[in-house]
Formats: structure tokens, C-alpha cells, sequence
């Protein structure tokens, strides 16, 4: 197998594990009743994940020893996740979810910067308009016009832009890291990483519940929510494998555009061949921008 297809392959599985992350996450918010709920579901999701890799790695008999600068990357990465996990549920409680989601998908500005500013990627005709028609394709998804007359508070403005930066921030230090070790520790960075981000996401989960943790965990914690929680774990594996392992393999500027938008793409035609939801003309335009957009990237 060509290694472009073995990229391909990790790529389109990673978009489609996007995909069943963001299905997976609806009935998570469902059944949250308390803003504590969401770092516990985080960190049940990234101990499932910690607890794959820990398993795999034993198996595979996989070094999990890191550099000091890999355990500070790590370290970041982790942490940075959690905060934008909170940071997603505060901008939904404080504002609409179209320009919320419009924020969270613009995080790929960060990575494309340091891919075209610093890595010198080749900036072609066919991948700048393959970037804008992802751009254009996910402000279509979002519709920030339905937000009608909803009000944007300084509030909700501080959490929308903390969740894109903490978005961009994971994937530039995934690649950044990944780059500069050549990849050399990536089972162990990512093991490292996930146990970071349960470990901050069960302090955040302490602090909001407010002396009520063992109340709030039993009222929240059921099968149906550890079910989902190994589902988004397996998701969250693969995309953040897609992220380190495709950093030396892939251009940025193909990676993250793809990576971002893919997901968006899929969970549209989801609804309409799966769920039997109206395909708007809206719909029908970003899905095929969308298209048009990876296979330019890809020129």
C-alpha cells in the first residue's frame, strides 16, 4: 500500500470518526443537568480513551517513557483540550449554537497559519481556493443568520474565542510535537495527553460541582452514558492519531481544512439518506463545495 493511501485512509477514517463524535455527542447533551456534567463526561470519555491506549500499548509492548518536552507537550495537549470542552459548553449556555460551531470550525486558522507562515508549505491556486470553498462550506452549516435576534454577550464573545484558540492549540501542539520528535513517541504522547486531560477534567468536574461531586456523579453516571462515552472515546483515539501521525506525513494545509470540514459534510448527508432530514439548498450547496474543496486540496 502507497504511503498516499495509507495517509488517505487515516484521513477519511478520522473524518468519519469527526462525524460519530459529533452524532454521539447529542445524546451526552441530552442528558446533562448540571454544568459539572460536562468535564465528568470528559473525563470519562479520556480515561476510556487512556485506558485503549494503556491496553494497546502493554500488548504491542510499546515504550510509554517520554522527554521531559514530550510530557510538558503533553501536558498542554491535554489540558488545552479540556478547556476547550468547557469553553464549548459555556458558549452554547451563553449564545447561539450556529455562531458557536462557526467558531469552533475557524480554529483551523491557527494550524494553517503556522503551516503556511512557518513550515513554507506550497501555497497553490488549487489549495488557497480549496481553503476558501472549506471556509465558505462550513459558514453554509453553520447558518450564523439563525441566530434571528438572539443577543451576544461580552460573555459568550470571551468563551467562542477561548474554544477557537483551545481548538487550534491542540492540533498545532499535536503537530508541532510530532514534528520535532520525527513522531518517536507518539503512542506514548498520545497516552500521556489523555491521561492530562482526565486528570484536568476530573479537578474542573471538582470545582464546579461544589462539595456535591458523588451526588452529581450518580445522577449523570448511567450505561447508557458509559456506552457513549467508549464510543467518543474510540473517536477521540482516532482523531487525535490522525492529528500526530499525519503531522510528518501531510501537508498542514490539505490535513486541517480536510480534518475540520469533512465531518460536516458527512453528518449532512447522514441526516438526509439515514434519518430522512430535508436537504435545503444550503445543505445541497456545502456538501458540494465541501467536495469540490477536498479534491482541490488534493491537486
Amino acid at each position: 500500500m502507497s504511503e498516499n493511501l495509507t495517509n488517505g485512509l487515516i484521513l477519511a477514517l478520522a473524518v468519519f470518526m469527526g462525524c460519530a463524535y459529533y452524532v454521539a455527542m447529542k445524546p451526552v447533551n441530552m442528558r446533562v443537568a448540571h454544568e459539572s456534567h460536562i468535564p465528568l463526561f470528559n473525563a470519562l470519555f479520556s480515561a476510556a480513551g487512556f485506558l485503549l491506549l494503556a491496553a494497546y500499548s502493554l500488548t504491542a509492548k510499546a515504550g510509554l517513557r517520554l522527554p521531559p518536552s514530550g510530557i510538558a507537550a503533553a501536558a498542554c495537549y491535554g489540558i488545552v483540550a479540556t478547556l476547550a470542552v468547557y469553553a464549548n459548553m459555556k458558549a452554547l449556555e451563553r449564545g447561539p449554537l450556529s455562531l458557536t460551531s462557526l467558531f469552533a470550525k475557524f480554529s483551523l486558522l491557527l494550524p494553517l497559519a503556522y503551516s503556511f507562515l512557518f513550515l513554507r508549505e506550497q501555497a497553490s491556486a488549487f489549495r488557497i481556493t480549496g481553503i476558501a470553498l472549506i471556509f465558505v462550506c462550513i459558514v453554509l452549516f453553520a447558518n450564523p443568520r439563525r441566530t434571528g435576534r438572539e443577543p451576544l454577550t461580552r460573555g459568550w464573545l470571551v468563551m467562542a474565542l477561548l474554544l477557537m484558540v483551545c481548538n487550534g492549540a491542540v492540533q498545532l501542539v499535536g503537530k508541532i510535537y510530532a514534528m520535532r520528535s520525527a513522531n518517536a513517541y507518539r503512542d506514548a504522547f498520545l497516552l500521556w495527553s489523555f491521561g492530562f486531560e482526565t486528570l484536568a477534567a476530573l479537578i474542573i468536574f471538582l470545582l464546579l460541582s461544589r462539595g456535591k461531586s458523588a451526588g452529581l456523579a450518580r445522577a449523570f453516571v448511567s450505561p447508557a452514558v458509559l456506552g457513549l462515552s467508549a464510543v467518543i472515546a474510540v473517536a477521540a483515539l482516532v482523531m487525535n492519531f490522525a492529528i500526530v501521525a499525519l503531522a510528518t506525513r501531510m501537508d498542514g494545509s490539505v490535513f486541517f481544512p480536510v480534518y475540520s470540514g469533512g465531518p460536516l459534510i458527512l453528518i449532512a448527508l447522514a441526516g438526509y439518506l439515514i434519518f430522512g432530514e430535508e436537504m435545503t439548498l444550503r445543505k445541497a450547496a456545502g456538501i458540494l463545495l465541501g467536495i469540490a474543496a477536498i479534491v482541490l486540496l488534493n491537486l
